[in-house]
């Protein structure tokens, strides 16, 4: 950043001013690198959001209709968020960092909606400065208007053309009545391959020739077939394709399908659904959900991808794919669910993040099953120098399939070093009880620990023999 001009301006413009900035550039100028630094640097209290899930969870942030709790519908200037109808009811917290932030970034604005920036607009000034546009929030606007553009259907630009000239964000009516900075980033950082970015930059700006094609098309593997469990994710053209292999995926798994019909208020027409009118479901299906969590929890978001491990009439049970986490008040936490502390690579994936302490919530039924995620919550707990906190479920439900016996006991357990107890356990609670479990910890030990330790066990992986990395 100290040898570009154009990023010096880019902080400068954030860190000392008040105007709003949209920091363009093609692939490898920087952007990325910038919000990173920006997060790790700068004073102002900043909100991250992005379009989609992936672009969230690349930026570090969620989603813009998570954070705002926004509709998917078009948004109509002067009618949708007046109307009687309509009611958004955020918690205190979130009212109180609506209120306290001084920076809103958007990553991948090219994708951002008109009416979707104008509907952010209406939100932040029933909560701050009514007269202001965004209340008063400066914003920083990170994307490439020649990469991907807004979705918009027929139907709903049938309802904004009467009042944006383009679904681009830079319609904004509220953009509009701000004089905002744009800094095109020139400068190209990424020089792992260069040869690919020319490509992309290429298609970019609609240059792509004979030469460019024949290079993409030399990576097309006819008769491709992976494995499940590599992950891949098919694309499609078009709606009916993808419905043809997700019908002939679905078939191919055994087991018992289980159907789910939608519950329609109102009337809509048939191809404004989000999903199939008629859900089928089989153990071992992916997944993707079309919803963010609105509770506190946040277990799924719009575009997260999972796996059904369990279902019957009444209901479906997934386990996500995504791993990562969490940055809250008291520490950097994790969360592995009860089986899934068994397998040492993914707490070892959450503690390369920085993970502090790990949650194992868990159901066992009996004590042979108990011992197993209590012996390997305390190994994850050495090996990766953090806190585990095992929490599981305890009396019986005689009526509830698979929840009328258990056997559990909670505990907090710690690294196996001078600073901690000897036998790696801060707190238990008592076996088969109800009860709360409440222990002190103490972070600045684990730093200590990383350092100073007796035994360094994060350091002294042998990562000249293997590697551990997440699957994308």
């Amino acid at each position: 950043m100290e040898n570009n001009p154009e990023l010096q301006l880019a902080w400068q413009f954030i860190e000392n001013t008040g105007t709003h900035l949209f920091l363009t550039g093609k692939a490898g100028t920087g952007k990325t690198t910038f919000l990173r630094r920006l997060k790790e640097h700068t004073p102002k209290r900043m909100v991250i959001l992005a379009p989609t899930g992936i672009a969230a969870i690349n930026a570090g942030g969620v989603t813009i209709h998570s954070f705002f709790q926004l509709s998917f519908a078009p948004f109509v200037p002067e009618t949708t968020f007046n109307s009687s109808q309509t009611h958004y009811r955020y918690s205190k917290e979130k009212r109180n960092i609506i209120r306290s932030m001084d920076l809103l970034v958007i990553d991948e604005i090219s994708m951002v909606r008109a009416d979707l920036l104008d509907a952010v607009d209406a939100t932040l000034r029933r909560y701050r400065d009514r007269e202001k546009p965004f209340g008063g929030v400066q914003l920083l606007m990170i994307g490439d208007l020649q990469q991907l553009a807004p979705v918009v259907k027929d139907n709903e630009w049938e309802l904004l053309r009467k009042h944006y000239e383009t679904p681009y964000f830079f319609a904004s009516h509220a953009l509009k009545e701000t004089a905002y900075m744009t800094i095109e980033l020139k400068k190209v950082y990424r020089q792992s391959d260069t040869f690919f970015l020319s490509l992309l930059n290429k298609i970019r700006e609609n240059k792509a020739d004979d030469e460019v094609l024949n290079e993409l098309n030399r990576r097309y593997q006819p008769g491709f077939q992976p494995q499940k469990e590599e992950g891949y994710i098919r694309l499609t053209t078009h709606n009916n394709q993808a419905q043809r292999v997700n019908d002939c995926e679905l078939a191919s798994l055994p087991g018992k399908a289980y159907h789910f019909s939608a519950e329609i208020e109102g009337d809509f027409p048939e191809y404004s659904y989000p999903a199939d009118k008629l859900l089928t479901i089989k153990e071992g299906a992916q997944i993707m959900f079309l919803k963010n969590d609105p509770s506190s929890e946040k277990r799924y978001y719009n575009g997260m991808i999972g796996e059904v491990v369990a279902v019957n009439e009444t209901g479906i049970v997934v386990r996500g794919k995504l791993l990562q986490t969490f940055d809250t008040d008291c520490a950097k936490i994790g969360v592995l669910i009860c089986y899934d502390v068994e397998f040492p690579e993914l707490s070892r994936l959450m503690a390369d993040q920085g993970m502090q302490i790990l949650f194992v919530p868990f159901l066992t039924d009996t004590q042979n099953a108990y011992s197993r995620v209590r012996v390997c919550a305390q190994a994850r707990a050495i090996e990766n120098e953090c806190f585990v906190v095992i929490a599981g479920s305890v009396g019986n439900l005689p009526r509830v399939h698979n929840m009328d016996i258990q056997y559990a006991q909670s505990g907090v357990f710690t690294p196996c070093d001078f600073a901690f107890p000897t036998d790696g356990k801060r707190a238990e609670a008592t076996p088969n009880t109800e009860m709360i479990l409440v222990s002190d910890v103490d972070l600045d030990l684990l730093n200590e620990l990383h350092t100073y330790g007796s035994v360094r066990n994060l350091k002294d992986r042998r990562s000249d023999v293997y590697e551990v990395r997440l699957k994308k």
